[in-house]
């Protein structure tokens, strides 16, 4: 016994003052490897998204983040992310303003995709989130998430703000607001019905965007995630929904004057067609009035359905009822007690049809 312990003390590995130092080197190399592995790891990272190897870039995201480099790793991926997005959106951008810098025709206007533009960039970011939320969150966490999805909004909200309000400058809609009532051929009604159509469009397209932002941070929030809730409740005063108010705001001036002038052109038009149950006012005043009335309910917006549906009822109480009483011998009339000689005193043409049709468009 007292030769070991002798041994022991003179020189054994389990002498204590060995024991750490053993201990630092160990700790030295293994902080040494994990050094070796981040920078090997982010390298390799940095390889795969220059080569646009996108099956590899999720490889080595999915890693940067337990390996420690969870702040750089986020960066890295989303400008990634970004960088994506942003290269497709800069060519649909300079492919639209390239056909709106050709003089304008009947031909050039219809190769003006704005909606295609503003399609595609929300649906980028769409699709961006949708495949990379198990990732993200799994290696960085619902704080890095929402980081990346934050990012991916600011840069889909500032392009789309680009395309929006180019869209408003090159349609001349403060303009087309003006001269909306001087329509006076079919064509002309046509073609500014494209317009609000394509108005339409581009509103229904940024509020689908806007619904599936506020559903992802609506969901982080849930989870506890301040950042998210703070975004949320700032979102409704985002430069894009300003925008999108401005376009709903052209939308409801334009349709008002749309319903104004082809029910003008409906008024003009009215004819008594023998064995139709009204007169073709009727019909063709409620398709007009049915067809805007949709066409403000699929913006998405409570404010623009509400003015469209009041601006309806104006029409009917106003421009339509006065046209069912353009005809004073028919209107005084149905509102007395007709004889069969103040019936027969009516047109010549068609009595039964006309008075029966009147008493119809009033029903």
């Amino acid at each position: 016994r007292e030769g070991c312990k002798a041994i022991k003390g003179k020189g054994s590995i389990l002498n204590e003052s060995d024991e750490g130092h053993v201990l630092k080197e160990q700790a030295r190399t293994v902080k040494l490897s994990a050094k070796n592995l981040r920078e090997v790891v982010l390298e390799k990272f940095e390889k795969a998204a220059k080569d646009g190897d996108h099956e590899q870039v999720k490889r080595f995201a999915s890693i940067l983040g337990p390996i420690g480099l969870v702040e750089s790793g986020l960066q890295a991926f989303t400008k990634y992310l970004i960088g994506l997005i942003s290269s497709r959106a800069t060519a649909e951008y300079d492919s639209l303003l390239a056909e709106i810098s050709i003089p304008k025709n009947l031909e050039s206007e219809k190769k003006v995709n704005f909606n295609k533009a503003i399609t595609n960039l929300f649906r980028d970011i769409a699709e961006a989130i949708d495949a990379n939320t198990t990732l993200i969150t799994e290696a960085y966490g619902e704080e890095g998430f929402v980081d990346v999805v934050l990012s991916l909004h600011e840069e889909a909200e500032a392009r789309a703000v680009s395309i929006l309000k180019k869209f408003i400058e090159y349609r001349q809609l403060s303009r087309a607001i003006d001269v909306s009532g001087e329509a006076s051929s079919n064509s002309d009604v046509k073609t500014f019905e494209k317009t609000i159509d394509e108005i339409v469009v581009l509103c229904v397209r940024s509020e689908e965007y806007n619904n599936c932002i506020k559903s992802v941070l609506s969901h982080a929030a849930d989870k506890g995630v301040e950042k998210a809730q703070t975004t949320l409740n700032a979102l409704v005063g985002s430069p894009l929904n300003c925008v999108v108010r401005e376009l709903n705001a052209y939308y409801t001036s334009l349709e008002d004057r749309y319903m104004g002038r082809t029910i003008e052109m409906a008024i003009r038009m009215n004819e008594c067609i023998e064995g139709a149950l009204t007169s073709s006012i009727v019909e063709d005043t409620f398709f007009i009035l049915q067809k805007c009335g949709r066409r403000g309910m699929a913006t998405g917006n409570v404010q623009c359905v509400c003015s469209i549906l009041s601006n309806i009822n104006n029409h009917l109480c106003n421009s339509f009822l006065s046209a069912l009483r353009h005809d004073n011998s028919v209107y005084d009339v149905l509102v007395g007690c007709p004889t069969e000689d103040e019936i027969a005193a009516l047109d010549s043409t068609s009595n039964i049809t006309k008075v029966a049709q009147a008493v119809n468009n009033f029903e």
